[in-house]
């Protein structure tokens, strides 16, 4: 089963453009609010090669907080796509909302809330965290993650 990310995807474009009454004038951000959506949009579906189409070749990946994950941390395409299968395939996220979200030049900040399962125990979960995310030339180059509240 695939994370459920689809009210999570579906209300990016909609935060960003409240979120920036400029944003038709703007550069950078449109595209990288863009790139949020497909990415999220990707995970969705458990297409990875969609995923690694977001990515640049030097990503980089850390996760911090309260919910575990089975990588933590990973450099370099090759690890940060083990990385993001290993924990997004841990977990059966049943319903993500997006809390909040900033996009300004080339970093964007994500709240979001989560509830699912742990696949390995069957025990739920909930938690909000904070995803960041910095691009350049439209890719994504770092994501880093805190989980700030949640079982």
């Amino acid at each position: 089963m695939t994370p459920t990310f689809i009210p999570l995807v579906d209300a990016i474009a909609t935060a960003y453009r409240d979120s920036n009454p400029s944003a038709a004038a703007r550069q950078r951000e449109p595209g990288n609010a863009a790139m949020v959506e497909q990415f999220y949009r990707a995970v969705t579906r458990g297409d990875y090669e969609g995923v690694r189409a977001c990515l640049a070749p030097d990503v980089t990946f850390e996760h911090f907080g309260l919910l575990p994950l089975p990588s933590p941390e990973a450099t370099g395409l090759a690890q940060v796509m083990a990385a993001i299968q290993a924990n997004f395939g841990s977990v059966v996220s049943e319903r993500a909302e997006l809390l909040s979200l900033i996009v300004q030049g080339d970093a964007a900040m994500l709240a979001v809330r989560d509830r699912g399962k742990i696949k390995a125990t069957g025990e739920p979960y909930r938690c909000d965290f904070i995803v960041e995310f910095r691009f350049v030339a439209g890719l994504i180059t770092r994501g880093r993650q805190w989980v700030i509240s949640g079982k």
